[in-house]
């Protein structure tokens, strides 16, 4: 024969506080992680790289000795000559 309760506190307060524990503890593992990720030293002298994603492809654009990239413009994008990231050839 089964026990019913109407309501149980206790049983409530534990249900509720073990996933908010568990979950704090996620989000702030993972917002940790974030930070050391995407938390870039600027005195490391990073490698400037822009990354085109296409279906089954990527492509991969590296900045110049200067680090800095190149203008690019989706109106200079042309299939025929090759130009398939729209880099504006007249910027040095």
């Amino acid at each position: 024969q089964a026990l019913f309760f109407a309501d149980n506190n206790k049983l409530e307060a534990i249900w509720t506080i073990i996933p908010v524990i568990v979950l704090a503890g996620l989000i702030i593992y993972g917002l940790n992680t974030w930070i050391n990720i995407m938390g870039v030293d600027e005195s490391d002298d990073p490698i400037v790289v822009e990354l085109y994603a296409q279906q089954f492809n990527w492509k991969a654009r590296y900045a110049g000795a200067d680090n800095t990239l190149g203008k690019a413009n989706v109106r200079l994008i042309d299939l025929d000559r090759a130009n398939i990231l729209g880099l504006d050839e007249a910027d040095p």
